[in-house]
């Protein structure tokens, strides 16, 4: 029947696939079939004789676990409401549950982006819930044995992966908790003072500081407005949420610090892609495009030509030389002409398409349209490939000691030393591991 009551419930559905629609018209297709969408869980309600896919087999041990670490904290007038709340909440952390640890042992760990994201939105709305039902202390880990339990006898990946899913959530759990309380407290704070004004609405600033601050995603806090009778707009929340993202990526690449110069570099960039020949040769005949003067107070000019002893950017037709943009710094080495030259400190990619060479004039002058011969320094570039490779090693032999829950977060990479940035749930604290990985390191590197 089509309804919107709760009186029915779907186990199946069968879509006919009979035309496509080309923007204007509906044309029928010349092979017509039926796609058959059944619900696995619901047909095994049916089997088993249960109203609900969470009084099958399938959940049974996840439910058991659940009631028997809660306690009924949920107390409304109404007994039957609380019930009802109680069941609610009991399912969606099972549901919740089983995802987690399907998702980690799958490869996915919690972060703030993509998949990562969602994975943390789950977490965070079963401790949500857990709360609600009086669970107190960390308790994902107890459903867990549930999970694994039930499932890993067909997914044996779940056990595989159980120290490693236990420790992680053990962290987000700590993570949440501490902050849960607190941003609560603030949410029901400002959703007191909407009702008492006769308000509607959630003000998008205050779900942004609370997903900044508090770590809450804006679905949790849509959740608790919408169990409150109030409302939040998510079409200025994202253009908040869009604004603040705009004003930290209003960077220069290569620092990601605002540059007040970079208007110069776009300007530079609509008329000129500067090619990259660094790969192939370290020295190269080339022709002087632009010039950007930088003064004693380091601001900057566009001019056609730089004097001995004045520091500026040279940006070439065509570069031998590597531009930094993050991780591994850029080349030095020299821009000649006869016995004019620019010595160059620093390469760099303020915006896609263009290498700057900062540097300064030590001996006589340069002008735009200078035929000039660019010369990387072969032995800084050397000593910095050798420290590139050093973080593929590294990255390589941490994989191989930990697996894939290491995650490259960053990098810096220069002539006299290197940086690697990564994420692990289980620290190498141990001497012999970091022993381990330093032996495997030099095999590699003695090969």
């Amino acid at each position: 029947p089509n309804c919107d009551c709760s009186r029915f419930l779907e186990i199946w559905n069968l879509v006919f696939i009979q035309y496509n629609f080309d923007g204007k018209k509906y044309n029928e297709l010349p092979q017509k079939n039926i796609d058959t969408g059944m619900g696995l869980e619901r047909i095994t309600a049916v089997l088993e004789g249960n109203p609900s896919v969470f009084k099958t087999s399938l959940f049974d041990g996840i439910m058991k676990k659940i009631k028997e670490i809660s306690e009924e904290k949920i107390n409304y007038k109404n007994g039957k409401k609380a019930s009802l709340e109680f069941d609610k909440s009991t399912r969606i952390i099972a549901d919740h549950a089983r995802a987690i640890y399907f998702l980690i042992s799958d490869g996915v760990t919690p972060s703030n982006e993509g998949r990562g994201y969602i994975l943390r939105r789950i977490i965070r709305r079963a401790i949500r819930y857990g709360k609600l039902i009086g669970i107190e202390d960390y308790f994902l880990n107890d459903i867990g044995e549930a999970v694994v339990s039930e499932y890993s006898k067909i997914y044996p990946e779940l056990l595989e992966k159980k120290e490693f899913s236990f420790n992680l959530i053990r962290d987000e759990e700590k993570r949440f908790t501490k902050t849960l309380k607190e941003g609560i407290k603030v949410l029901i704070q400002k959703i007191n003072r909407i009702k008492k004004d006769n308000g509607k609405y959630l003000d998008p600033e205050d779900a942004f500081r609370l997903y900044d601050t508090f770590g809450f995603p804006v679905e949790l806090t849509a959740e608790i407005l919408n169990e409150n009778n109030l409302k939040l707009n998510m079409e200025k929340f994202n253009d908040y949420l869009k604004e603040h993202a705009e004003k930290s990526k209003s960077k220069i690449l290569f620092d990601k610090k605002i540059d007040s110069n970079l208007e110069i570099y776009r300007n530079i960039s609509k008329n000129l892609e500067v090619e990259f020949i660094g790969y192939q040769r370290s020295k190269a005949k080339t022709v002087i495009e632009n010039i950007i003067k930088i003064d004693k107070n380091g601001n900057k000019e566009l001019t056609s030509k730089l004097y001995d002893g004045e520091k500026g950017e040279i940006i070439l037709r065509e570069t031998p030389f590597y531009g930094e943009k993050g991780g591994q710094i850029g080349d030095k080495g020299i821009i000649r002409k006869g016995e004019n030259f620019f010595a160059v400190t620093d390469c760099k990619i303020p915006v896609e398409g263009i290498n700057i060479h900062k540097g300064r004039v030590k001996k006589g002058e340069l002008k735009v349209v200078d035929e000039v011969s660019a010369e990387v320094d072969y032995n800084s570039r050397k000593n910095i490939s050798k420290n590139h490779t050093a973080t593929h090693l590294l990255h390589w032999v941490l994989r191989n000691v930990f697996g894939n829950e290491i995650k490259q977060c960053g990098s810096f990479v220069g002539e006299d030393r290197f940086r690697f940035d990564y994420s692990i749930y289980t620290a190498p604290s141990s001497t012999s591991r970091l022993a381990e990985i330093l032996f495997k390191i030099l095999s590699l590197a003695s090969r």
